[in-house]
């Protein structure tokens, strides 16, 4: 924790350091962090805790509030709002394969085994350095990776149909190589409630 700790320091002095003196001295800085997982989800549970231990770190002089089930905003409004402060912080869950298509790796079925893997994957450093470095000319900093679980298939929504697929450049493109055998992903969006999903499908060789 201490190496995230530092890190949220000099963000904080970078951004602070255009203030007042006398208003640094007279009230805390807040950090509005925000998800969109329910209260005692693994999000919120998650949340709480890096809020927790930064306030205890920090003592007063920045206070990390947390905000729960889209309170301040759904993923894509919350990716919009973080480029110019609003809210500060925020934890995504499958919106970043829309700021950059390499994240989209991680919408694949199959590709991470077990836990032991996703840790391993996680914590590669030729990997952050692929999905992260990037990151800041677009306004956003990556502060921490937690995993969120992973599975192969999407449970409890019956069986998913697809439709109006547009076809003739996967068919010319088999043509023309001779290859006719792919991996095809559409995952849906995880919407509750929801009897439909705009997707975003990949025919992969």
């Amino acid at each position: 924790m201490k190496r995230g700790t530092s890190v949220i320091r000099v963000v904080l002095i970078l951004t602070l350091a255009l203030w007042p003196i006398a208003a640094w001295a007279q009230q805390a800085t807040t950090i509005r962090f925000g998800h969109v997982g329910f209260p005692g989800s693994l999000f919120d549970m998650v949340a709480q805790e890096y809020a927790g231990r930064v306030n205890a770190e920090l003592k007063g002089r920045v206070e990390v509030k947390v905000f729960h089930s889209s309170q301040l905003g759904t993923d894509e409004q919350m990716i919009k709002g973080i480029k110019i402060g609003a809210p500060e912080m925020f934890m995504p869950s499958t919106v970043m394969s829309t700021v950059d298509g390499k994240y989209g790796l991680f919408e694949m079925p199959y590709i991470i085994v077990n836990r032991a893997h996703m840790k391993k994957v996680s914590e590669n450093k030729q990997l952050q350095s692929a999905l992260f470095e990037g990151l800041p000319a677009k306004g956003i900093r990556i502060l921490g990776v937690w995993e969120n679980g992973f599975r192969h298939v999407t449970n409890n929504v019956g069986l998913l149909a697809g439709e109006i697929f547009y076809l003739e450049d996967l068919a010319r493109d088999c043509t023309q190589d001779g290859v006719y055998e792919f991996m095809f992903v559409a995952p849906p969006l995880p919407i509750t409630g929801a009897v439909g999903s705009p997707i975003n499908p990949l025919a992969i060789k």
